[in-house]
């Protein structure tokens, strides 16, 4: 028999190890798209989800037929992608002036940064101020309210802190200004920090619902995680104030669990799609921009 060596036995165990979280973080995913795509009795009867006994998509179609999904997407989509170059030209141009030690009052900056970050001033005084610059009803209410996120900003200016100070004095001598420096010599070398935090920002501003919920009225700037959290919670009340026990039934084994999962799995799938193409950064963004500077 061929001896394994330790070092090849530790491997294989940490390599084991990583599979089953793998598999346990994997699994949730796995579990909801399969109740999504099952019969209402076989999610009752059969516990675990392995394979669906019977495949159904009944909820998704009932969720396309009762909600036209097409206009609140593209709002979702332009929230993400609009949102997030707002968040990320304000945190970028913010933590590289605030990495400057030199910059007069920047401990001053940083504090009023921290506190805001720390406490809220409550919602009836966020409401009067967002109605005060007139975003109330408006696409920005879910864009500028939230174009900074103080935790990464303090990512990025780490980040920045760590930056060799030569590269941007070499680019000085060469009659660089500070914006050319920023642009043309530091982005570039921290795409994986950049990266990982846009991912970040990405992910909030599809998942944003409550700006909506509490400032918009037409319904035509409704994003799509609103139109089907109403949709969720009209099919709730109407099985709660069904007054027919079969009716009840039949809206109780339509409507739940299924509905809920196949709405988690339209939430879900658009913004996962973009994790393949950031991910070789993600780890790496993260682990430089976390490191005390």
């Amino acid at each position: 028999m061929v001896a394994i060596s330790g070092e090849r036995r530790s491997r294989w165990t940490i390599g084991l190890i990583l599979i089953l979280l793998g598999l346990v973080v994997a699994y949730p995913l796995y579990y909801t798209f399969m109740v999504s795509v099952s019969q209402y009795k076989d999610i009752l009867n059969g516990g675990l989800l392995i394979l669906p006994q019977e495949w159904s998509f009944s909820a998704y179609s009932l969720i396309f037929k009762l909600i036209d999904i097409g206009p609140a997407f593209l709002v979702s989509l332009l929230v993400t992608v609009v949102g997030t170059g707002v968040n990320m030209m304000v945190s970028v141009s913010g933590a590289y002036a605030l990495s400057k030690k030199e910059l007069p009052g920047h401990r001053i900056f940083l504090l009023i940064l921290i506190v805001a970050m720390l406490f809220e001033g409550g919602l009836v005084p966020y409401y009067l101020t967002v109605k005060k610059l007139g975003l109330v009803n408006s696409f920005w209410v879910m864009v500028f309210p939230v174009a900074l996120n103080f935790f990464y900003m303090f990512i990025l200016i780490n980040h920045f802190r760590q930056l060799p100070a030569s590269l941007e004095e070499s680019a000085y001598l060469d009659g660089a200004n500070e914006i050319t420096v920023l642009i043309r010599i530091l982005l570039p070398i921290s795409v994986p920090v950049l990266s990982a935090i846009g991912l970040f920002y990405a992910v909030d501003r599809w998942n944003e619902w409550w700006h909506a919920m509490i400032f918009l009225i037409d319904e035509e700037l409704f994003p799509l995680q609103l139109i089907l959290r109403r949709l969720l919670s009209t099919m709730d009340q109407m099985v709660s104030e069904s007054a027919s026990a079969g009716l009840a039934d039949q809206f109780g084994a339509l409507f739940t669990p299924g509905i809920k999962m196949a709405a988690v799995v339209i939430t879900t799938i658009p913004i996962m799609l973009v994790y393949p193409f950031l991910q070789r950064y993600f780890a790496k963004g993260i682990m430089v921009g976390s490191l005390k500077g």
